[in-house]
């Protein structure tokens, strides 16, 4: 599967999410430079081949633009690429510890969730993927890192009973776990907040 190219409302949906949960690292203008500091927040962006950016020039993944566009709005913000392609909410769970006990302590954290992509086109039991990012969710809030939820709808061609089952999961969890949504990370649903 090879990343999309990320067009403007992809990203200005990122950026309204953003700014409810970092209105207060607004700078006065665009921060210049790449270089991180104390006062800046991390952006994790957690997530399968979508987000590592699988196919297209480093620059062009998209934790690279959105990263690009939050500090053209003037948000002091480092957008990490954390996007494993081809993992599975599985991997991402096996992993996600040890990529959060690399991150600094001084720094604020926000993290997007991004997987489910491949658990839906390999036909794992949405009710694993549902485990799995459940799991996640409750490793972030136990860090008090605030998740953005990427959400995924399943392919037709494993029946409309799999695609109801999976599609569910993201909503679902968004609805549980009081968490911003974005309903449809390939899609042009944009972004649902969660009451």
């Amino acid at each position: 599967m090879t990343s999309p190219v990320f067009r403007p409302h992809h990203i200005l949906a990122f950026l309204v999410v953003f700014m409810v949960f970092a209105t207060s690292q607004k700078l006065s203008g665009p921060s210049s430079g790449h270089a991180a500091s104390s006062n800046e927040a991390m952006l994790l962006a957690f997530g399968d081949s979508l987000t590592a950016g699988y196919g297209v020039a480093e620059q062009d993944a998209f934790p690279a633009v959105l990263e690009t566009r939050l500090r053209g709005k003037g948000y002091p913000v480092q957008v990490i690429n954390a996007g494993v392609s081809g993992d599975t909410t599985a991997d991402g769970l096996d992993r996600l510890e040890w990529v959060l006990a690399g991150l600094p302590s001084d720094r604020k954290i926000l993290a997007i969730l991004e997987l489910g992509a491949n658990d839906a086109l390999r036909g794992v039991n949405p009710d694993i993927t549902r485990r799995n990012l459940t799991a996640m969710v409750e490793i972030f809030q136990e860090r008090d890192v605030p998740v953005f939820l990427a959400g995924m709808l399943a392919p037709l061609n494993l029946g409309r009973d799999f695609a109801a089952r999976f599609n569910a999961i993201f909503p679902d969890l968004a609805d549980t776990f009081d968490l911003p949504l974005i309903a449809d990370f390939l899609g042009q649903n944009g972004v649902q907040p969660v009451p």
